[in-house]
């Protein structure tokens, strides 16, 4: 289990916690808490605050709320960009082979039809990681996560212009919003999500995002959805 501060979501470390005297000391924070009141650890509450950090904005435009957050991070678009430039390269060579060996293309040698079908299908896991790591690629340099509120309902989208995931919630009926463990992790280490919880469904989101804006927007969300009612 990770033990989380649950005053700045930062994982404290075993060599500071005690368990014979109940104590896990946060040095990000400087505080000291009790190990039994951390049992549900991946539950990290939040409050509200009123200054967003860079890439983090909230407007209202008199109709709903958007409370929003970029995805934008340097290294990890770099990364993405790289990496899927060179995989997406290599299988689109091996890609146009075999279709050009199937239609008979001038210049290139054909083989056996099936062999050629064999390649193609083979590719295709190989399609789809090249297409996921360009959408990471997008996501780090153009994605954001937004939430609008409206009179009733809520709607929460994770994506790239017109192009995302959208998930609709009873805004009126939100009982909880946390930030909480996901089931996912990156380099070894769980990421963190925010979580909506409302009578009709339970939504996730902010993943993709970092640790500030994600803590500001779910900050934000509880102000909204929660405190201000």
């Amino acid at each position: 289990m990770d033990t989380i501060c649950p005053n700045c979501d930062t994982d404290i470390p075993p060599g500071e916690i005690n368990v014979g005297q109940n104590v896990a000391y946060c040095r990000a924070c400087d505080t000291v808490h009790r190990l039994s009141e951390l049992a549900d650890a991946e539950r990290v509450k939040i409050t509200a605050t009123d200054t967003p950090p860079d890439g983090a904005w909230i407007r209202d435009d008199g109709r709903d709320i958007r409370v929003a957050a970029t995805c934008r991070s340097p290294s990890t678009a770099a990364f993405f960009i790289l990496f899927s430039g060179f995989w997406n390269s290599i299988v689109g060579i091996f890609l146009f082979n075999s279709i050009a060996s199937l239609l008979g293309y001038k210049g290139i040698r054909s083989s056996s039809s099936g062999f050629d079908l064999f390649t193609l299908v083979f590719m295709i896991p190989f399609v789809i990681v090249g297409l996921v790591t360009a959408f990471i690629a997008l996501m780090a340099v153009f994605g954001r996560v937004e939430v609008r509120i409206g009179h009733e309902f809520g709607y929460a989208k994770t994506g790239v212009g017109p192009i995302g995931w959208t998930r609709r919630f009873d805004a009126a009926r939100v009982t909880d919003v946390t930030i909480q463990t996901a089931n996912s992790s990156t380099n070894g280490k769980p990421d963190r999500h925010i979580v909506i919880e409302a009578h009709d469904k339970t939504v996730k989101l902010g993943s993709v995002l970092s640790k500030a804006r994600r803590r500001w927007m779910a900050g934000a969300l509880t102000r909204l959805l929660i405190t201000r009612r």
